[in-house]
C-alpha cells in the first residue's frame, strides 16, 4: 500500500475484522551510530477471517521496519516490509 489515504482504508479494513490479532516477536533492533535510522527485523503471527470459509486462519511470517528519527524526535516508520511462510502441505505441520 501507498499513500496515506490507502494505508489508512486498508488498515481500517484489517482491523474492522472480528477475528483480527497480530503479535510480533522482534529477533533484530539496531539502530544507525548517528541516531537518525533504526530498524527492527523480526517475526509475526497474523490472524483474519479467511472470506471462502468465513472462519479464522492465522499464518506467520517475517518483517523488517525501518525507522527514522524526525526532527520533533518522534520515530516514524518509513518501510515495512513482511512477507509469510509457505503454508505446510497437508498433513503435515
Amino acid at each position: 500500500m501507498n499513500g496515506k489515504d490507502v494505508i489508512r482504508a486498508g488498515v481500517r479494513k484489517v482491523v474492522a475484522d472480528r477475528n483480527f490479532a497480530l503479535s510480533f516477536a522482534p529477533l533484530q533492533v539496531e539502530a544507525s551510530k548517528s541516531g537518525e535510522m533504526a530498524y527492527t527485523r523480526g517475526a509475526y503471527t497474523v490472524t483474519s477471517t479467511d472470506p471462502a470459509t468465513n472462519r479464522p486462519v492465522t499464518a506467520n511470517g517475517k518483517y523488517i521496519l525501518i525507522y527514522r528519527k524526525e526532527r520533533d524526535g518522534q520515530w516514524r516508520a518509513v518501510h515495512d516490509i513482511n512477507n509469510r511462510d509457505a503454508a505446510a502441505p497437508p498433513g503435515r505441520p
